[in-house]
């Protein structure tokens, strides 16, 4: 990849300079041979064109008369100077033409001499190529044989390390706490009645005794609480039985008051009702025992008031 990157920019800048050169070899043959006055049109245009004109006729007088209608004085001379034109054109084109070979015939020398430039050149990137190749290949190799070694030395040191972790760790598994079945290691930081679960190997005789100690007071707690709720409850028992009878006799009694307030109730409203007959009998045969008739209505609307 080194090798063509270097090839692709040596040829990308020789290509740069070969346009750089074609352009510079075109601008001198446009400022050699296409100046405007060798243009064939050129006399057309000529801002000098009246001051390098001669007289028609070269007689000595000026002031007479120079042309006439329907001559051509300048026949010859143009004649002359076509020809000549011609003549310098086709000196011009087979000039033009040889230098062109000449042009070529350098262009394909310099072209064969880049080339073998550039054949020299790739020759040195190859062995430039090859010997990078070879020291990367022998940094290679060294660099493996070392990390070889150095792997080899991790490999031993991690054996060792595993073979002294195994045998501190069958030292502490035979020694420690947990096949002697120390009970100190039980104990938890957060208080002297709490243990570790997975540390704990059971309740030593004391503690076993004191357990059972306080199970036999639970017990007896238990015993006693039990007698209490059943004293308070048949206390209960009795207040509600008592309870009871007197509402059987306040019951009793609001009945025995309704069934008279009733009887009451119904004496007095017979008692109403006879007084009220009576008052019905005196109006209809004492009061109102008299019929009405016309000359009661026709005693109304008889002033104007």
């Amino acid at each position: 990849m080194v090798y063509n990157d270097c090839l692709a920019t040596f040829l990308q800048n020789y290509k740069k300079e070969e346009i750089k050169e074609l352009n510079k070899q075109l601008n001198r043959f446009r400022l050699i041979h296409q100046c405007p006055e060798g243009r064939k049109e050129f006399d057309l245009s000529d801002p000098q064109q009246i001051r390098r004109e001669k007289p028609l006729r070269d007689d000595g007088n000026i002031s007479g008369a120079q042309k006439f209608e329907g001559e051509d004085l300048q026949f010859k001379e143009r004649l002359k100077q076509q020809r000549q034109a011609v003549q310098d054109w086709l000196s011009q084109q087979i000039m033009e033409k040889k230098a062109e070979l000449e042009n070529e015939i350098k262009e394909k020398e310099l072209w064969e001499l880049k080339m073998l430039e550039l054949d020299h050149k790739a020759q040195e990137l190859q062995q430039l190529q090859k010997e990078y190749k070879k020291s990367m290949e022998k940094a290679t190799r060294d660099y493996n044989i070392a990390l070889a070694q150095e792997q080899a030395q991790l490999r031993n040191q991690i054996k060792q390390k595993e073979h002294n972790e195994n045998y501190k760790e069958l030292h502490n598994s035979f020694y420690g706490d947990f096949l002697t079945e120390n009970p100190q290691t039980a104990r938890s930081s957060f208080g002297p009645h709490r243990v570790i679960p997975n540390r704990w190997k059971g309740m030593s005789p004391e503690q076993k005794e004191e357990v059972r100690k306080g199970q036999l007071e639970q017990m007896e707690e238990k015993m006693r609480q039990i007698n209490i709720e059943a004293n308070f409850e048949k206390d209960w028992q009795h207040i509600w039985l008592a309870q009871g009878k007197h509402q059987q006799l306040y019951d009793h009694i609001a009945l025995r008051q309704k069934r008279n307030e009733l009887m009451n109730l119904q004496e007095e409203n017979k008692r109403l009702a006879e007084e009220q007959k009576a008052r019905e009998k005196y109006q209809n045969h004492v009061v109102y025992k008299n019929a009405v008739t016309g000359d009661y209505f026709l005693q109304f609307n008889t002033t104007s008031r």
